[in-house]
C-alpha cells in the first residue's frame, strides 16, 4: 500500500486506539523518486504503528533525532535501521529492501559518518582494548545500536550496555569493535577487564576492583582493603575523566554492579552469557546466530573464496553444521586455511561422518566443546551440581526442534512451576533459548553437546523413562486434539499409556488445530525417538492418533514416516490390531501420494487382519482404503464394488459416519463417470446421514461434491447454494485442500454461467492454495485455468 503524507502544522495525535499522524515537513527537493517512496512508506509504518519518534527510537535502539533526520530526508537511512523498523512493525521486508536498493546510489552512511566530530584532544589515559578483528563479519545493526547508545548526546545517566548470548557467538568481538569506534570520544582512556565468568574460578569483585583501580592510575598503596571502599574510590577516580570501561565475560549482575562508574560521561560495555536480569539500567543486545549469508562470508573470508566457489554444496554443508556460530565457523575456516591440500569436501565429510561434529570443531586453543563446557561448569559449584544440571541433561535427550513448557515438565518429571523455574534459569545463562513464552529450544551445536552429556551421565533406563514420559504426554495431548477434529469414533486405544497430570486439553477444534500446527514437527520427532528406543506401545499408537491432522493438512511425507515407524514397532510388539490400523493409515497416505500399488498392498493387509480379528467396522474402513487404491488405478468398477460392500457393513453395524463417507466417495466416482443422477442420489443420501451428526468437515466435503453434481445436472441454483455453503465451512475449518477443490468447482460454475472474470479469480486462488501444500490436484486446476485462457479470455496472465 502506498504511503501518504499529511501536511500542515497541527499537533501530533497520540490517543489510545487512534493512529499517530505526524505533521511531516516537506521532503527536500533534491531527493530522487525512489528515495521519496521509501521515506513515505517508512513514515506510514511509523504512524500506523501508533509510535511517536521517541517511542520508535526506544524500541529500535536508535535515537529519536536519528529517526527525525532519516524520516525527513536529511540523511539516507542505513540498511541496519531499515531492518530494525521492519522487524518492529512487521512490515514486508522484501518490499522495503527492494525500495532501498532502488534508491539513487548514495554511499550508505558509515558508522564514522554518524558519529560526532572526533575531539582534537587525544587520550593520554590507559588504552587496554584488544585488537579489532580484521575479518569481522555481520552484526551491523547491533554494532550501530551499541555505538549510538554509547554516544547519545546530552545524557544524564551512565550508558551501560550488555551484549548477551550463549558462548561462541562473538560477544567480545562485537564489544571490542564498538569500543574501538567510540574510544576517541572517551579522552580519559579505555579499561578492559576479563571477569572470567565462564571459567571455574570467576574473578572476585574485590580483585576486579583492584585491577581497575591500578589500571586507572591509582597507586596500590592508596587502594583500601574493603570492597565497598574500593568501589567508591573507583567511582571517584573515573568521575570527570570520560572513560570507557569494557567488562568482558561477566558471570552475573552481582559481579559487575560494584564495578560501574557513576559519571554519565563515562560508558560501559558488558559481555556475558548471563542475561543480566538483575542489573539495573542496563540496555541489552541479544546476540543470535549469524545469518547464512554472513556465515558464508566469515568462512570464505578465512579459508578463501576460490575453494568454496569450486565446491559450493560442501561449503553449504559446513555452513549448515556450524549453524551460525561464529566460533565454529572461525575454527572450520582456520582448519581449511592451514590445510591448503584439503578439499572443502574433506572437512565437510569429516564433520558429517564423525560421531560428533564437535570433535572436528577444534583448532589450537579454540574448541567449541570447551566453550560449551565452561557454560556447563557454571552449574557445578564445589563439585556439587545445581538442580538445573539434571534438567539440562534430560532436555538433551529430546530430539525435536522445540519443546513447550508442559511437555518439558513431563520430560523433567516436575510440576509446572518447578519446570518453568529451571528452564528460565537455563535461559538466563544462555544455555537454553526461549523463542516465545513457554517455548524452549537449543542452538544446534549446543544441543549436540548437551546430548553428549545426557548419554554419558544418565543410565539407559533413565533415558528411556524420560522419553516415555514425554511420548505419553504427547499421546494424551494429541488424542485430546484429535477427538475435537475427528468426527468419527476413536480408532485407537490409550490403554497402558500412563496419562501425565499435565496433559493439555482443548476447548474447541480451532485451539486443537493451532496446537497441532505448532507441534507437528515434534510429533514426528517423538515417534521416531520412541521407535528407536523400543517404546513400541507409544511408537505404534502415536501415528494412529495424529494421522487425522496429517491428512487435514496434507502432510504426506510426515504421515508416511511416522506410520512406517509405527508399523515396525507394532510388528516388534506382535500387535496384530495395531499393525492393521497402521496398514490402513499407510494405505490412505500412499493413495494421497498417488502410489496406488503400495496403497492397495497395505489396504489388503489391513483387511485380512481385521477379518481375522472379527472387527467388522474396521473391515469396512479397510474396504474404503482398497476402493481408494482401485480408484487411483483407474479401476472404478472395483472401487464402487468395495465401497458398496463397506456401506452395507457400516449400516448393519449402525455406524452412519462410515456409511456417509462411502456414499460421498461413490458420489464423486459417479460424478467423474458421468453418472450424474446416480451421483446426486448417493450424495443427497450422504447429506441426510451427515446433517444430524454435526460434522462440519463431512458436511463441507459432501456439499462440495453435491454442488458439482448439481452443476453437471444443470441445476445451477442448487449448485451455487451447495458450493457457497461448502466454501464457508472449509474456510472455518481452515482446510485448504478441500477449499481449493471447491473453489475450482465454483470457477466451473462461473464459467458455465458466463462470468469468466469470476471463474479466473476462483481458479487462480484454488491453484495457489493447492501449490502451497503440494497437492496433486494442482495440475488439474492449472489445466482449467489454461483452458479458460485459450478460450479467448485475456484479462488474467498465467
Amino acid at each position: 500500500m502506498a504511503g501518504h503524507t499529511i501536511s500542515g502544522r497541527g499537533p501530533l495525535i497520540h490517543n489510545e486506539g487512534e493512529l499517530v499522524r505526524t505533521n511531516w515537513s516537506p521532503l527536500p527537493e533534491n531527493l530522487d523518486l525512489e528515495t521519496r517512496r521509501l521515506i513515505e512508506k517508512l513514515r506510514t509504518l511509523k504512524d500506523d504503528s501508533r509510535l511517536t519518534l521517541a517511542e520508535l527510537g526506544t524500541k529500535t535502539h536508535y535515537s529519536s533525532s536519528s529517526w527525525e533526520r532519516w524520516l525527513n530526508g536529511k540523511r539516507p537511512i542505513t540498511r541496519a535501521a531499515l531492518l530494525s523498523i521492519a522487524e518492529l512493525t512487521h512490515a514486508d521486508l522484501d518490499h522495503l529492501l527492494d525500495l532501498f536498493e532502488r534508491t539513487e546510489p548514495i554511499e550508505e552512511a558509515t558508522q564514522e559518518e554518524t558519529l560526532p566530530e572526533i575531539p582534537a584532544q587525544r587520550s593520554t589515559g590507559p588504552a587496554q582494548l584488544p585488537r579489532d578483528l580484521p575479518d569481522y563479519v555481520g552484526r551491523e545493526r547491533e554494532l550501530e545500536t551499541l555505538v549510538a547508545g554509547l554516544l547519545e548526546p546530552n545524557r544524564t545517566v551512565l550508558p551501560v550496555w550488555g551484549v548477551v548470548g550463549m558462548g561462541g557467538l562473538g560477544k567480545t568481538s562485537l564489544a571490542v569493535r564498538a569500543a574501538h569506534r567510540v574510544s576517541p570520544f572517551h579522552p580519559g582512556g579505555t579499561l578492559f577487564l576479563d571477569l572470567r565468568g565462564g571459567s571455574p574460578e570467576p574473578l572476585p569483585v574485590d580483585a576486579a576492583l583492584l585491577r581497575l583501580l591500578r589500571s586507572a592510575g591509582v597507586a596500590e598503596t592508596a587502594i583500601p582493603l574493603d570492597t565497598d571502599d574500593r568501589a567508591a574510590l573507583l567511582r571517584s577516580t573515573l568521575a570527570g575523566r570520560r572513560m570507557l570501561v569494557v567488562l568482558d565475560n561477566a558471570l552475573d549482575a552481582a559481579q559487575v554492579r560494584s564495578l560501574l562508574p557513576g559519571d554519565p560521561g563515562c560508558g560501559v560495555i558488558i559481555t556475558s552469557r548471563n542475561q543480566l536480569a538483575g542489573l539495573e539500567g542496563v540496555q541489552r543486545i541479544f546476540l543470535g546466530a549469524l545469518s547464512p549469508a554472513d556465515s558464508r562470508s566469515l568462512l570464505t573470508g578465512i579459508a578463501g573464496n576460490e575453494r568454496f566457489d569450486a565446491e559450493p554444496e560442501d561449503g553449504e554443508a559446513i555452513v549448515a553444521i556450524c549453524a551460525g556460530l561464529p566460533l565454529a565457523l572461525r575454527i572450520a575456516g582456520s582448519r581449511l586455511a592451514v590445510r591448503p591440500h584439503w578439499a572443502v569436501q574433506t572437512l565437510s565429510h569429516r564433520l558429517r561422518s564423525t560421531a560428533s561434529s564437535l570433535d572436528e570443531l577444534s583448532v589450537d586453543d579454540l574448541a567449541v566443546r570447551t566453550c560449551f563446557e565452561s557454560s556447563y561448569n557454571t552449574l557445578i559449584i564445589d563439585d556439587v551440581e545445581l538442580g538445573e544440571v539434571r534438567a539440562l541433561r534430560l532436555l538433551g535427550l529430546w530430539e525435536g526442534p522445540e519443546i513447550s513448557l508442559p511437555a518439558a515438565a513431563a520430560l523433567l518429571d516436575l510440576e509446572l512451576t518447578a519446570a518453568e523455574r529451571e528452564l528460565e534459569r537455563l535461559t538466563d545463562i544462555s544455555l537454553v533459548q526461549s523463542p516465545a513464552p513457554h517455548r524452549y529450544r537449543f542452538h544446534d551445536l549446543l544441543h549436540s553437546f548437551v546430548s553428549e552429556r545426557a548419554k554419558l551421565d544418565l543410565t539407559p533406563a533413565d533415558q528411556r523413562a524420560a522419553i516415555a514420559r514425554l511420548a505419553s504426554w504427547y499421546a494424551h495431548t494429541a488424542a485430546a486434539a484429535s477427538d475435537l477434529l475427528f468426527d468419527g469414533r476413536r480408532n485407537y486405544t490409550l490403554d497402558g499409556i500412563d496419562r501425565p497430570a499435565l496433559a493439555t486439553t482443548f476447548t474447541n477444534p480451532d485451539e486443537a488445530l493451532k496446537w497441532y500446527d505448532t507441534e507437528s514437527p515434534t510429533l514426528v520427532a517423538i515417534t521416531r525417538q520412541a521407535h528407536r528406543l523400543e517404546l513400541d506401545d507409544l511408537a505404534a499408537t502415536l501415528p494412529q492418533i495424529f494421522q487425522i491432522y496429517l491428512e487435514l493438512r496434507f502432510k504426506i511425507p510426515e504421515w508416511l514416516t511416522t506410520a512406517t515407524d509405527g508399523l515396525l514397532s507394532a510388528r516388534r510388539r506382535k500387535s496384530t490390531l495395531d499393525e492393521a490400523h497402521l496398514h490402513t493409515a499407510l494405505s490412505t497416505a500412499y493413495s494421497h501420494a498417488g502410489h496406488h500399488t503400495d496403497a492397495m498392498t497395505h489396504a489388503r493387509d489391513s483387511l485380512a487382519s481385521y477379518e481375522q480379528a472379527g472387527d467388522p467396522i474396521n473391515q469396512a474402513r479397510a474396504m474404503q482404503r482398497l476402493a481408494m487404491a482401485y480408484e487411483l488405478a483407474n479401476d472404478t468398477d472395483q472401487a464402487r464394488t468395495w465401497l458398496l460392500r463397506a456401506v452395507d457393513i457400516f449400516e448393519a453395524t449402525n455406524y452412519p459416519y462410515g456409511a456417509a463417507n462411502c456414499l460421498n466417495r461413490l458420489g464423486m466416482i459417479c460424478n467423474e463417470l458421468g453418472l450424474i443422477n446416480e451421483a446426486v442420489t448417493y450424495l443427497e443420501r450422504c447429506l441426510t446421514l451427515i446433517e444430524p451428526l454435526g460434522s462440519p468437515a463431512a458436511q463441507a466435503s459432501t456439499l462440495s461434491n453435491l454442488g458439482h453434481a448439481y452443476l453437471k445436472q444443470g441445476n445451477q441454483a442448487n449448485a451455487l447454494t451447495a458450493l457457497t455453503t461448502a466454501d464457508h465451512l472449509f474456510t472455518e475449518l481452515e482446510y485448504e485442500p478441500g477449499r481449493a477443490t471447491n473453489l475450482a468447482i465454483l470457477g466451473e460454475y462461473h464459467r458455465a454461467t458466463g462470468h469468466p472474470d469470476k471463474a479466473y479469480a476462483h481458479y487462480l486462488e484454488a491453484l495457489t492454495l493447492l501449490e502451497d501444500v503440494g497437492h496433486p490436484n494442482a495440475a488439474e486446476v492449472r489445466e482449467m485455468l489454461t483452458n479458460l485462457m485459450t478460450s479467448g479470455y485475456t484479462a488474467g496472465v498465467l
